[in-house]
């Protein structure tokens, strides 16, 4: 498989050389910093001085050349990779690769991150797995002048809805096209989001060549696709999630480090096999992530209450919180992180009205679950094809923050949306609907479907193969060996709970695979260290 040439970078102090030979090109940008880097799809170093990018794709970086030091900026929600290392004298040194920062700078594991994974199944803010080191936050960018690194905080774009809509229909149909034109295939389900991108480009005056849907031939999801790319006369491709065992280790650790070691990645260890069966088709791929910014994700019938400290706690406990989390019981340190967690949650969210908590909950969902949930696996999926991602741009993102609260609930503004875009398109049935309405009034489709799954024991749902991936990746002896590690060290427990977890991957399968990616975390750091001991041998011999 070709891989895309991505980008990476290193700014870091002049006395601090080990590792620079893994860039292409270097520059002194301060009397102290030197800016280590190699361009690629996701990576721009120019010394364009504009104060402001209109549209910038959501997972690139660019990096501003100016006289005396340089700016980093990025797309609204930030999700592109931008790591920084601050400890008590302040920030000292920035890299597209966290694990690169642990090593050159001895960061070990943070329990807190890790707690957060395991518990909520996202991490909060600018959290990343290692201790020191941050992921930049949505609506920063940094400067790095006369030998200072400086964060600076932008406000978010406010429109009324009104505008904001006008402004996606003005921009969007025409990058969403554009893809089209450019040989890019579309990420295709039964559900919103897609559609949404769909409706998007046909209203752009293009349409994909090529639509695919990963899922079993008679999945809702894969039937609805098929009735999509029909009636735009695209081809549509159904591609099945067979697990390539003999490469699932190896892809994940790759895929996992590509993501920043993001909380979910290791569920994700299949795509690249995905990908690759697509390589031939497309140049880039085009994807719904980020559509549900638009939605009540949060909204509960009892916001109102809220004002309570007491009913926080139980929200947090009660609507965050994973399933699985008896495993949370057997850690003996769980009170203290539980109350860091309750704190910083407390800073993000606003519940001196149910308006303002309501506003708090939009942005916890697409300032910190989208941000540091489904960013970084497009990000890692970058490695593969080009990546396009209009639901998580800046001009989307504008629309999803002014849509009123009564539009929200069941994410009636995508679909009005839609229904403007394309009518013809929004007529047909969505996924969850399949089985409520008789699709096409083909009772065949219904019947057959039924007799499909029930003949091969179809009992739950899959996750599209993020449970079966985790199941088979807890089976590596070398991987198992280093979740007992993890799980001792860092989490404080008992042999005999951590048998119990390990023994039970239907139960933990989420924890586990959060646990694989601080493994494979730890490991990174490792290796780079070896290969740091390695340079500075050959410096010195």
């Amino acid at each position: 498989m070709d891989n895309q040439i991505k980008g990476s970078y290193l700014l870091i102090n002049r006395n601090s050389i080990e590792l620079a030979n893994r860039y292409n090109k270097s520059i002194k940008v301060s009397s102290d910093f030197y800016l280590h880097f190699t361009s690629g799809s996701n990576l721009t170093v120019t010394n364009d001085l504009e104060d402001e990018i209109i549209e910038q794709s959501p997972l690139s970086v660019k990096i501003n050349l100016l006289t005396n030091g340089v700016e980093l900026t990025l797309s609204q929600l930030a999700i592109g990779d931008v790591y920084y290392l601050e400890r008590e004298s302040g920030i000292e040194a920035l890299s597209s690769d966290p694990a690169i920062l642990a090593a050159l700078f001895d960061c070990e594991l943070s329990i807190n991150a890790i707690y957060q994974d395991i518990s909520i199944g996202f991490r909060l803010g600018n959290l990343s797995i290692y201790e020191n080191i941050f992921k930049l936050n949505a609506n920063h960018s940094i400067k790095v002048i006369s030998n200072k690194i400086t964060l600076i905080e932008h406000p978010r774009r406010v429109e009324v809805f009104k505008l904001a809509q006008e402004n996606l229909l003005d921009t969007l149909p025409k990058e969403v096209a554009r893809c089209y034109s450019n040989g890019y295939v579309s990420e295709l389900t039964g559900g919103i989001d897609s559609r949404l991108v769909y409706a998007l480009g046909l209203a752009g005056g293009a349409s994909p060549k090529i639509d695919f849907t990963i899922g079993k031939q008679f999945d809702n999801d894969v039937i609805v696709a098929e009735l999509i790319s029909k009636q735009s006369k695209s081809k549509h491709i159904r591609i099945n999630n067979n697990l390539m065992d003999s490469q699932l280790v190896e892809d994940g650790y790759d895929f996992v480090s590509s993501s920043g070691f993001s909380v979910n990645a290791a569920s994700y260890s299949w795509l690249p096999s995905v990908y690759r069966q697509l390589d031939s088709v497309r140049t880039g791929q085009l994807t719904g992530a980020g559509g549900e910014c638009a939605s009540d994700f949060y909204f509960t019938p009892f916001d109102h209450l809220i004002k309570s400290p007491y009913i926080l706690d139980e929200w947090l406990k009660k609507r965050l919180y994973l399933s699985g989390n008896k495993m949370l019981k057997v850690i003996p340190i769980c009170d203290e992180l539980h109350k860091n967690l309750f704190n910083k949650l407390k800073v993000i969210v606003n519940t001196s009205s149910i308006d303002t908590w309501r506003n708090s909950m939009t942005s916890l969902y697409s300032e910190h679950r989208v941000k540091n949930w489904v960013g970084p696996v497009l990000n890692a999926s970058g490695n593969y094809y080009n990546v396009a991602a209009p639901l998580l741009s800046d001009t989307y993102l504008t629309w999803a923050n002014s849509i009123p609260f009564n539009l929200r609930k069941n994410r009636q503004a995508q679909i009005d949306l839609i229904q403007k875009l394309n009518p013809n398109l929004a007529n047909i049935p969505y996924s969850y609907q399949v089985e409520k309405n008789n699709l096409l009034n083909n009772k065949y489709i219904n019947l057959v479907n039924k007799i499909y799954k029930r003949t091969l024991s179809f009992k739950a749902a899959d996750d599209i193969g993020s449970t079966s991936t985790i199941k088979s990746l807890v089976s590596d002896i070398f991987i198992n060996n280093e979740l007992k590690v993890i799980m001792k060290d860092k989490l404080q427990m008992k042999d005999e709970d951590v048998e119990s977890i390990l023994s039970n991957p239907d139960l933990y399968t989420k924890q586990l695979g959060f646990l694989i990616t601080a493994c494979w975390a730890k490991r990174k750091a490792n290796e780079i260290k070896s290969m740091k001991v390695i340079e500075m041998q050959k410096t010195y011999i």
